[in-house]
């Protein structure tokens, strides 16, 4: 099968390097502030439950992951997700920027009092009426603007923990007990250099195309023996025991890293990552929101589709936060029922 065209960021100093899309003109601070304050209109918008001013600086030629749709799309999402959750929140913890990119973390929390409309939030919540149930779950968006204007936006939020916390599916923890969602917020002060950043980005991308390659060592050298995941602290055993059971789990169809966009900014990798995957075995770990936990294998082929974000210290991972299209793959292997409404993300 063919890999998909990759996007390579190296940001922090004054490197820009993309693949398959050219660079921006501009590569300054002035530009990541602006952007940055473009990108905040957004959560503040979102945050006052106004689509309209959210989506001031949005382009009428905006795709939300390859989707189009423009100002108005990203309008119809926000209404719909106000209208389940009249106190829906997006508080950012962590925001990374450099260059045409704003790449931000977030704790997306409410109150399920509302009937959704749209394919939004994994679509599982189409006509179902409320339930009163709050949640609060990790939420990464990866923004790319021009000229000021957000141009695009890759985001995907821990939706199947969010169904788990409103009951809505059943409960497996500790997918649906968030750990870290109470970290202060984080501050970069843009102190890691391009030769540190460089050698970050490869590790991650050696140790994603060791995963595709079902190479364990080679998947976890990166990785801090005090690492923590998703805010637990699992040091480098965990990490060991999580890639043994996805090993367990499935099949890849595709060689390669799977890696279709990557950034490095600051002392962070953050990666979209899509891999080809058959579900041949039986997983035994609440891992990819736990729906294949003591399942038989399926059989079936699906399209693995993750966000994933690395801080690194001294040359390894020390933090790892993913959010992963998981109700994506539940419907996939046929699971979960497919959104009955085609409009959102």
């Amino acid at each position: 099968m063919t890999q998909p065209s990759r996007r390579i960021v190296l940001l922090g100093s004054s490197l820009a390097a993309f693949a398959q899309r050219p660079a921006p003109a501009e590569s300054s601070p002035t530009m990541s502030q602006s952007n940055i304050a473009a990108i905040q209109a957004y959560y503040d918008g979102f945050n006052a439950h106004d689509a309209v001013s959210a989506t001031a600086h949005v382009d009428e030629a905006a795709v939300d992951w390859e989707q189009p749709g423009g100002r108005a799309h990203f309008e119809a999402a926000i209404e719909d997700a106000v209208s389940r959750f009249p106190d829906a929140k997006l508080e950012q913890k962590e925001v990374l920027a450099a260059g045409a990119d704003v790449i931000v973390r977030s704790v997306y929390s409410g109150t399920h009092l509302g009937v959704g409309r749209l394919d939004v939030d994994g679509g599982q919540m189409i006509g179902i009426a409320p339930t009163g149930r709050r949640f609060a779950v990790l939420h990464i968006a990866w923004w790319t603007l021009n000229n000021g204007r957000i141009a695009a936006r890759r985001a995907r939020g821990d939706d199947a923990s969010m169904l788990m916390q409103l009951g809505l599916i059943p409960s497996k923890p500790p997918s649906d007990q968030p750990a870290g969602l109470a970290d202060p917020p984080i501050a970069h002060e843009g102190a890691v250099d391009g030769a540190e950043q460089h050698r970050n980005l490869a590790l991650v991308r050696v140790a994603m195309a060791a995963q595709n390659a079902r190479d364990l060592e080679g998947t976890v050298a990166m990785y801090a023996p005090d690492t923590r995941n998703h805010g637990r602290p699992v040091g480098q055993a965990g990490v060991r025991r999580i890639i043994s059971d996805i090993f367990a789990t499935y099949t890849p169809l595709e060689s390669g890293d799977g890696i279709v966009e990557i950034a490095a900014i600051d002392d962070c990798v953050v990666a979209r990552i899509e891999r080809r995957l058959r579900h041949t075995g039986v997983s035994r770990m609440t891992v990819d929101g736990g729906f294949l936990l003591d399942l038989p294998p399926t059989g079936r082929e699906f399209l693995q589709r993750h966000l994933h974000w690395w801080t690194f210290k001294d040359g390894l991972a020390v933090e790892h936060r993913a959010c992963r299209d998981d109700v994506g793959m539940a419907v996939q292997l046929g699971l979960l029922a497919p959104p009955s409404a085609s409009e959102g993300r």
